[in-house]
C-alpha cells in the first residue's frame, strides 16, 4: 500500500508534507532487501522506514536520527505550544483558575476568562467524548451492536463474546457510577451557573440529594451488569438444554446482586447487620471458588484430594499460588 497524492510526479521524495511509503512488501521484496543490507556496509536506516510524528502522521527516519540504535525527535513548535496551552488550559478550569497564576490575580481580563472556562471547559470535554462514542456512526455501530446483545439478554443467543463483554461490565460498575455521578454533576452545575444560585463549588451539594440518583441511577449502575450476567446464564441453560455449569455461574451473579442491592440502599443498617455480613462473606467465598474450580480450573479435585492443576503454563506453582491470594483479596476488597 502507498500514500501519496496521485496527482505528483513519479518519484518525488515528499508529496503534500507525505511522501511515498510502502508500508506492505511482498515476500520476495522482503528477501530481497535482507539480502542486500547483508551484503552492503550501509546503514540498514533506508527511506521506507516511516514512524508517527506527534499528530499521528507518518514521516521518514532519516540517518541522522539513530544514535545506537534509538530513535529521537525534536519537538516541534506546535507541540511545545500545545504543551503549554494544555496547561494555562488545565489551570483556567478550575473554579478560580486566575489565582494560580502568578501576578494575574487581579487582572480583570483573567478572572472574567476564568469564571467563563470553569464551566466551559469541562462541560466541552464531556460532550465531546460523548459524541466521539457516537461519531461517526459507521464506525461506532459495530460496537453498539454487539453491546446491544448483552443489553438483549436474554432474548438474543449468547456466545463467547458476549458473556465475555458482561463480565467488563461487572468489573465497570465503579466508572460506570463514575459516569452517572459526572453527568449530574456537570448539569447541576451549568444550572447554578446559569440561574446564579449557587457557585461551581457548591454544585455537588444538589447531586448529593438528588432522589433520583441515589435510588435509581446509582443502583442500577451497580445492579444492571449483575443480572445481565444472570440472564444470559438463564438463555445458555435453556438453549443448551443443561443446568450445570449455567444455573450454577446465574447464582453466582445472583447472590452478589442481592447483597449489593441490599447494601446500596441501606448501608448504615447493612454494615451492622449479622445477617447481610454473613451473606456478604458466603457470596464472596462462593465466587472465589468458582473462580478457582470452574472459570480458571486452577485446583483439581481427584481421589478426594485437592492439587494443583496438571497442566500448567508457568513451571512454577508460586505463581498460581500468588494468583489464588490476590484474587482471595481482591474478591473481598471490591
Amino acid at each position: 500500500f502507498f500514500f501519496a497524492d496521485p496527482t505528483a510526479e513519479e518519484g518525488a521524495e515528499s508529496v503534500g508534507g507525505l511522501g511515498w511509503y510502502q508500508l506492505v512488501s511482498t515476500t520476495e521484496d522482503m528477501e530481497e532487501e535482507e539480502q542486500t543490507k547483508k551484503e552492503s556496509d550501509v546503514s540498514p536506516v533506508t527511506q521506507e522506514e516511516v514512524e508517527l510524528d506527534d499528530v499521528g502522521e507518518l514521516r521518514p527516519i532519516t540517518p541522522q536520527k539513530h544514535t545506537e540504535g534509538k530513535k529521537y525527535s525534536v519537538p516541534d513548535t506546535l507541540a511545545v505550544a500545545g504543551a503549554g496551552l494544555d496547561l494555562l488550559f488545565a489551570t483556567l478550569v478550575s473554579a478560580e483558575g486566575g489565582k494560580y497564576i502568578d501576578g494575574l490575580q487581579d487582572v480583570p481580563p483573567m478572572q472574567t476568562l476564568a469564571s467563563f472556562a470553569a464551566p466551559v471547559f469541562p462541560l466541552l470535554l464531556f460532550v465531546g467524548a460523548t459524541l466521539w462514542s457516537f461519531l461517526p456512526w459507521h464506525r461506532r455501530k459495530m460496537f453498539w451492536t454487539v453491546l446491544s446483545f448483552t443489553l438483549a439478554a436474554p432474548f438474543a443467543p449468547v456466545t463467547f463474546r458476549d458473556g465475555f463483554i458482561g463480565d467488563v461490565l461487572t468489573s465497570s460498575v465503579r466508572p460506570l457510577q463514575d459516569l452517572a455521578f459526572t453527568l449530574f454533576y456537570v448539569v447541576s452545575g451549568l444550572q447554578g451557573w446559569w440561574t446564579q444560585n449557587y457557585s461551581l463549588d457548591e454544585a455537588a451539594t444538589p447531586v448529593e440529594r438528588s432522589w433520583i440518583l441515589r435510588t435509581v441511577v446509582l443502583p442500577a449502575c451497580m445492579i444492571s451488569p449483575l443480572w445481565w450476567r444472570f440472564l444470559q446464564n438463564l438463555r445458555q441453560c435453556w438453549e443448551y438444554k443443561k443446568r450445570w455449569p449455567y444455573l450454577g455461574n446465574a447464582t453466582k451473579y445472583l447472590l452478589a446482586a442481592q447483597v449489593a442491592m441490599w447494601g446500596v440502599f441501606d448501608p448504615q443498617t447493612a454494615q451492622r447487620n449479622s445477617l447481610w455480613l454473613g451473606c456478604f462473606v458466603l457470596s464472596t467465598l462462593y465466587q472465589v471458588w468458582w473462580d478457582i474450580f470452574m472459570d480458571w480450573e486452577l485446583l483439581e479435585l481427584a481421589d478426594g484430594k485437592i492439587s494443583l492443576r496438571t497442566r500448567r503454563l508457568y513451571s512454577s506453582p508460586f505463581t498460581y499460588a500468588s494468583i489464588l491470594v490476590v484474587n482471595f483479596i481482591l474478591r473481598f476488597g471490591w
